[in-house]
């Protein structure tokens, strides 16, 4: 699940459409939750488009997944620049499944996955409100054995036909998810972008920082595994098309959810 938006140039246009149409072979179902209408996008039975004009948070990505799937339906929420011909789905699901009673014994996928809360020192937060402290979270984490999983995954760059196998560290940019999946938001409901620091999910996909601040809101009921060196996700970015959005997230609390060890290149 993503949204799609039009970019400023061609290179870039060709790169966004170049991931959608590889996920399209990857995926049961890819579901595009899109603020406009767009002439551009494939014809393709695999692909949901919903026009929400809006543009997509993540507290919409997972209240419409809550609302329009059911149990033992799994979630991946990815940048629009992000292709998984490369990421074993079925382990994915595996792992996800762990704490649902399903075997996860496959090919070592229980190697070295190094978990949130309890690597100190791997949080970075805003020291300035005093409502987060990663010593309190990790024993909450530890007085929760069965919490449901989340994976955050970081990227592989992609450069050219080689893969760079260098991860982006400190970023994710997709994450599965089990349903249902848990939404936090403003009580009464905010409006988009949510500016209030408290803990809701209602911000935009793609904005810098959204990613950690996404982190640190997944921590407080999910444990978060991002094992990079068996699930390799790759973002395709080699235009100069560098448009994006800037924000005060980075600002906030944040989580880096650090990765198990590097994967051997690709292939």
């Amino acid at each position: 699940m993503t949204e799609f938006f039009v970019p400023k140039t061609q290179a870039r246009l060709k790169e966004l459409l170049y991931c959608l149409n590889v996920n399209l072979t990857c995926f049961d179902e890819v579901v595009l939750l899109n603020e406009t209408v767009h002439d551009c996008l494939p014809n393709h039975p695999k692909l949901k488009v919903v026009v929400t004009s809006k543009r997509l948070t993540f507290a919409h990505a997972l209240s419409y997944f809550n609302t329009s799937y059911a149990s033992g339906d799994l979630l991946c929420l990815a940048n629009l620049d992000i292709s998984f011909e490369a990421c074993n789905l079925e382990a994915a699901s595996q792992l996800l499944g762990q704490n649902l009673g399903i075997s996860a014994e496959h090919g070592g996928l229980n190697h070295s996955f190094r978990r949130l809360k309890t690597q100190p020192g791997r949080a970075r937060v805003d020291t300035c409100s005093g409502e987060f402290r990663p010593s309190e979270t990790a024993e909450a984490a530890e007085a929760l054995p069965s919490r449901p999983r989340v994976l955050c995954l970081t990227r592989y760059e992609r450069r050219g036909t080689k893969i760079d196998i260098n991860v982006s560290e400190g970023s994710q940019d997709s994450w599965f998810f089990t349903y249902p999946a848990k939404v936090l938001c403003c009580d009464p409901p905010c409006t988009a972008p949510c500016t209030s620091g408290k803990r809701c999910m209602n911000f935009y996909l793609g904005l810098f920082g959204c990613d950690s601040r996404m982190a640190y809101l997944l921590s407080l009921t999910y444990e978060l595994l991002n094992p990079v060196s068996k699930l390799i996700t790759l973002h395709f970015h080699l235009s100069e098309d560098r448009e994006g959005c800037f924000s005060d997230l980075n600002k906030r609390h944040q989580f880096i959810v650090e990765g198990d060890q590097r994967a051997v290149p690709f292939s």
